[in-house]
């Protein structure tokens, strides 16, 4: 089902499942309609398996800057994010007056979709997050949203999750912010840092299933300023079953197949789709253009360049979204090409093959004609020559 929102709810069940290595991380709860929903004392087990901390909110938490993400994720329920600094010592990490970020789900009584939602829902969408931030497997994995607690305040229904602080947002707000914007040597280790994390999430059998500008967190780095890391794993799904879905998604950030509601779908390349978005939106946006502040009702996406901002409708916008991803890849207004010829235009000579080449392994209107994400880190990556920089191992 979709929302006003634009972002879709999927029903969906997983479970452990076995297997040769990767094995999978394992998610045993059905987020919608199970027999036995997703309760707290789930949240605890998951928080006891992986040794996250736990931090009791003196009072109800309040942001310390004008920093706070709101979005809505259909049928009445909301996440927000805020900056905050803790209030007594957590680890010794993690003292008092360390500022985190702070995610809590809001759901708003009186709407008329809210029966659709239950305790459970929103359960299962912090246990999804809890068990693949906190997880071991992805500990050394420096792509990848830490959690650092998970936190109680009393007289609310829900535990708010303590995340690793974002010195400079979102990557939504570095490219829509004015300035110098992104460096070219920025760019090409945010193309390596998001395909490396998703590449960490698919070797567990992981499918994100929202990515978006929205939920890549631009944090710093020790030794080459600032890292691209993933968050926001509350819809992701477990491959490792032919019925698994995402629990959400954003239509903008689709691929053709999500959009024409196909049965089968491949959500390993779905999310490959979404990161040829993701490549686009950060090599579109050049100095020439990043003087000034992008309109709010401007999306970052990269196919927004193609789409009419002020002739047509919200509804004919996204009809032409749509027909530029069902366009064949070869066809002169097909979104790879007007992609292709836009960045040649902008781009060097050294780089523009490599980014070319990704965006169109990524970006194929036929998932069986879409690199995964491995086969596009052993064919482009290594020709990216940026230092320092520390790769992970996946």
């Amino acid at each position: 089902m979709e929302d006003r929102s634009n972002r879709g709810f999927f029903d969906y069940e997983s479970s452990d499942t076995d297997g040769d290595a990767p094995v999978p991380l394992s998610f045993s709860t059905t987020l919608r309609h199970s027999v036995s929903e997703t309760g707290l004392i789930d949240i605890l087990e998951a928080c006891i398996k992986y040794d996250v901390a736990t931090y009791f909110f003196p009072n109800a938490p309040t942001a310390s800057s004008t920093w706070t993400p709101t979005y809505a994720l259909g049928d009445g329920l909301t996440c927000v994010v805020k900056r905050y600094e803790v209030q007594a010592d957590i680890r010794p990490d993690l003292t008092q007056g360390t500022a985190v970020a702070i995610k809590q789900y809001l759901l708003h009584k009186g709407t008329e979709d809210l029966e659709r939602v239950t305790e459970g829902t929103i359960y299962n969408l912090i246990k999804r997050d809890v068990e693949i931030m906190a997880s071991p497997r992805f500990k050394d994995e420096e792509n990848i949203a830490k959690l650092l607690f998970v936190g109680y305040t009393e007289g609310s229904p829900f535990p708010t999750l303590g995340v690793e602080l974002a010195l400079h947002g979102t990557l939504d707000y570095v490219l829509r912010s004015p300035g110098e914007g992104l460096s070219g040597d920025d760019k090409i280790n945010f193309t390596i840092d998001i395909g490396t994390g998703l590449d960490a999430l698919h070797h567990a059998g992981i499918a994100h299933g929202d990515l978006k500008c929205e939920n890549i967190l631009v944090c710093h780095h020790e030794t080459r300023g600032i890292v691209a890391k993933i968050t926001d794993f509350s819809g992701s799904c477990h491959v490792g079953r032919e019925d698994a879905k995402p629990s959400h998604f954003t239509n903008l950030w689709c691929p053709p197949e999500v959009l024409l509601h196909d049965t089968n779908i491949d959500w390993r390349k779905a999310d490959v789709y979404t990161y040829g978005l993701l490549v686009a939106s950060i090599w579109m946006r050049t100095p020439e253009i990043w003087a000034h502040e992008l309109d709010p009702s401007f999306s970052t996406c990269g196919t927004e360049e193609f789409v009419p901002s002020e002739t047509i409708s919200e509804g004919e916008k996204e009809d032409e979204r749509e027909r530029l991803k069902l366009k064949v890849d070869h066809a002169e207004n097909s979104l790879v090409s007007l992609l292709s010829k836009a960045l040649s235009e902008r781009l060097n000579s050294a780089l523009a093959p490599v980014v070319l080449s990704i965006l169109k392994a990524s970006l194929a209107s036929c998932p069986w004609d879409r690199f995964t994400i491995r086969e596009i880190i052993d064919e482009y990556f290594a020709r990216y020559q940026v230092e320092p920089r520390q790769k992970t191992e996946t």
